[in-house]
């Protein structure tokens, strides 16, 4: 008899016993390792941690703003002429780098809005490989069970032979008949 456990599959006496993944028991074993309510919970995290940063972030850009705006106001024209493509390079970068990072936020949270409530297919995969085993110890009984029918049959068979032979011999016996003859 073989023993699945979650982490591996083990014959008498807890000798491990090799035996063929299927896609089942690899997809078990993967949801298993990720641990998803924990994944799930980190994917929470995650998303608190990107609300903030998208709050301090928008703060931070008002304050270079203001900052721009104040510098304008106070440096001399030539000042500001000099600086003025260096601001717009600047400018132009970080817009890109703020552009590239709402919509990898925006990837991750349409994600993480699939992944937030949906179930764990790990107890499902685990029922399912636990049901494919017990589907493979009853071929194996099914197959038993047919080879000792057809045992059972030849033994029947068998028996009916000598009870006719026995029927045969008792009525040879009550016409004493020698045995000799019988035999």
């Amino acid at each position: 008899a073989v023993v699945s456990t979650q982490s591996g599959h083990y014959g008498r006496g807890g000798t491990p016993v090799a035996m063929s993944y299927t896609p089942v028991e690899k997809c078990r074993d993967f949801w298993h390792d990720l641990d998803f309510t924990t994944f799930q919970k980190e994917l929470d995290s995650f998303t608190v941690d990107i609300a903030k940063r998208q709050d301090e972030a928008d703060a931070a850009k008002k304050k270079l703003i203001e900052m721009s705006k104040e510098f304008k106001k106070t440096a001399s024209e030539d000042t500001r002429k000099a600086a003025s493509q260096l601001l717009k390079a600047f400018q132009m970068e970080v817009d890109g780098l703020t552009k590239r990072s709402k919509h990898a936020e925006g990837y991750f949270l349409n994600i993480y809005r699939k992944l937030a409530d949906a179930p764990d297919p790990y107890p499902i995969l685990l029922q399912a490989s636990s049901n494919r085993l017990k589907l493979s110890n009853l071929t194996d009984l099914e197959i038993e069970n047919k080879q000792l029918r057809e045992t059972l049959e030849q033994y029947n068979n068998q028996f009916t032979q000598y009870k006719a032979q026995e029927t045969e011999y008792e009525d040879l016996k009550k016409k004493k008949v020698p045995t000799a003859t019988l035999r």
